[in-house]
């Protein structure tokens, strides 16, 4: 399925609690809120093949279940912080890789294929906790909003994590970029291109910082 999403970095990480409980935010749940600790890892060949091949693999456990997830990136971030990926996930029984539990045959034949028999490793871990909640947007459009607050490790570099994430889940994106715009206005919030697997890898030194 194809996933769009607002990435928003939080400049004044002091601030966090009040936008992750904002209520302009609030206001529209369209359900009770959660807070979940999560550690993600992702995972590639030594040389990187899934990634040379245009795929982003992780496991990650979400409070006491585990998700493995592909992505595809559909064309770089626009300015406003809006990313676009193709996206695949499979419940899982714990953080061992494996390529094969997507229902997707043709991915699964594809992810094989990139990787041939070279082992899958981790390359960086993201450990964070994350408040959540679905979105009732009006006219028939949802969203999920995600706090996210916690750290990237890669060996012994680090770096932290302290955004938010919109992502539309059903109708049109017009009103929740209305939503963007409004809390942007109330709270020190910026757009930010850079998914956390490019961060994860530009600190890890896989790839340059810009990328």
């Amino acid at each position: 399925m194809e996933e769009q999403e607002f990435k928003l970095r939080v400049t004044r990480p002091e601030q966090f609690e009040a936008i992750a409980n904002a209520p302009e935010v609030t206001a529209l749940a369209a359900g009770p809120a959660r807070t979940l600790s999560m550690t993600a890892d992702y995972i590639d060949t030594a040389d990187r093949r899934l990634l040379k091949a245009g795929y982003a693999y992780r496991v990650r456990r979400e409070g006491d279940h585990w998700v493995a997830t592909v992505k595809a990136d559909l064309g770089p971030a626009d300015e406003g912080g809006l990313h676009r990926h193709q996206e695949w996930e499979a419940a899982v029984a714990g953080p061992e890789p494996d390529l094969a539990v997507f229902a997707d045959p043709e991915l699964s034949r594809a992810l094989a294929g990139a990787c041939g028999d070279r082992p899958l490793v981790t390359l960086f871990r993201v450990d964070m906790k994350r408040r959540q909640c679905l979105l009732d947007l009006g006219g028939g459009s949802r969203a999920e909003w995600a706090a996210d607050r916690g750290r990237i490790l890669a060996g012994e570099r680090e770096e932290t994590v302290c955004e938010v994430e919109l992502e539309l889940k059903e109708g049109a994106i017009a009103p929740l970029g209305e939503l963007i715009t409004t809390l942007r206005r109330q709270y020190p919030l910026e757009p930010d291109t850079r998914t956390k697997f490019a961060r994860g890898l530009a600190l890890a030194g896989l790839t340059p910082p810009e990328a």
